[in-house]
């Protein structure tokens, strides 16, 4: 819970909005779009639901992740600062990829195990980018990332 504290303390003044559980298997894309499970009831930081959509596989480029993200952000009217907005979104990413891992071990869903690995992986990408990109934010918690660094790898290599 310690090395989680970065991870809270970037999302705590954020913008919270329904949970749509945005996720690719909650969406049907065809002629048009359809949501097919939203968890509605529940008020999240923004960054979750993107971090669910862009992040549950290994289907856009950093780039492509920012550019998506700036056309939410222009899209829902949001009047924040795009660059803090990122320092959320990487750390949602943290948080929603422990989730994942921690939910696709359940033995309800074996045909998930796999994608576990995955799963931690993008959670480290999210720190190696929150280090790149937000260097101060980085340096004010950095024995917190360098312990959910190690976490992280820990839990790698159990389940790999």
């Amino acid at each position: 819970m310690h090395n989680y504290r970065p991870v809270f303390d970037a999302l705590k003044d954020s913008i919270f909005v329904y949970n749509k559980d945005a996720h690719p298997e909650n969406w049907i894309v065809g002629d048009k779009l359809g949501v097919i499970d939203c968890e509605g009831r529940l008020l999240v930081p923004a960054q979750f639901d993107l971090a669910n959509l862009l992040e549950y596989g290994d289907f856009f480029s950093d780039a492509q992740k920012s550019e998506y993200i700036g056309h939410y952000l222009y899209c829902a009217r949001f009047d924040v600062n795009k660059e803090e907005f990122m320092l959320g979104y990487w750390n949602a990413v943290v948080h929603r990829m422990l989730g994942l891992s921690s939910a696709w071990s359940s033995p309800l869903r074996p045909s998930m195990r796999p994608k576990r690995v995955d799963a931690i992986r993008r959670a480290l990408h999210a720190i190696d980018k929150i280090e790149e990109d937000h260097g101060d934010w980085f340096k004010q918690y950095h024995e917190n990332y360098a312990g959910l660094r190690q976490d992280l790898s820990e839990v790698s290599s159990i389940i790999n």
